[in-house]
């Protein structure tokens, strides 16, 4: 009989956030030494709203938001050094262009309602093939790529892309999670009874840990 403890969160993100990779992967790596299961359910962000639906060259737009690629740059380095003992890789040097990733997400509200099984697994497959692998995740093709990798249906995704279906839904979800008080992204609740726990930003392993621990001991206590 398997009695492991389900600890629904939210994961408020956006696909082009490293922080928001970091935080995931950190989370499922210490979810799996506190020995929990986690019920994640992604939750649309944008940070660029405004950007262009083909996305622009990720120099000419990061020197133009940060003031210079030299402040861009030491940003990427950041995220590097902070995540040197994660289990991901970022090769910014790969990372032609900044997208709009509106259709990732559209991915993500796809899989919500036909496969929810894959959220964890798309959500880590779109982190991966932008900051890993320096792929367009506001690409269709690309898009169509990363879910036939996880043998979704190739085709009916295609339409669903393509099409105005659940648009409003969709823009509705990124105007609560924009709209919701959450200081940025990844914005991370963890369901505790009646209530919420609340992590903002990659918290460190440690922090992660101490809380799971504490829910896992509260949910078995109230099982």
């Amino acid at each position: 009989m398997n009695n492991q403890i389900t600890i629904p969160v939210s994961i408020t993100s956006d696909f082009i956030c490293p922080w928001c990779f970091i935080a995931a992967r950190r989370l499922n790596e210490v979810a799996r030494k506190v020995g929990v299961k986690l019920d994640i359910t992604y939750k649309p962000y944008e940070l660029n709203p405004t950007m262009p639906e083909l996305g622009k060259d990720r120099k000419a737009y990061r020197s133009q938001k940060f003031g210079s690629l030299e402040r861009s740059n030491q940003l990427d380095l950041g995220t590097i050094e902070a995540s040197k003992d994660d289990p991901l890789t970022f090769d910014y040097a790969r990372m032609a262009k900044t997208p709009n990733t509106r259709l990732a997400h559209k991915v993500m509200q796809f899989v919500q309602m036909h496969a929810p099984n894959l959220e964890s697994k798309t959500a880590d497959a779109l982190f991966e093939a932008y900051f890993s692998l320096g792929k367009d995740i506001g690409d269709k093709p690309t898009l169509l790529a990363i879910a036939q990798g996880m043998n979704m249906d190739r085709d009916k995704l295609s339409h669903f892309l393509s099409t105005h279906s659940h648009r409003d839904d969709l823009n509705a979800q990124i105007e609560s999670s924009m709209l919701s008080g959450a200081r940025g992204v990844p914005t991370i609740n963890f369901k505790n009874g009646d209530s919420f726990e609340t992590l903002y930003g990659a918290q460190p392993s440690f922090v992660i840990e101490r809380l799971l621990t504490a829910l896992k001991k509260t949910a078995s206590y109230n099982a």
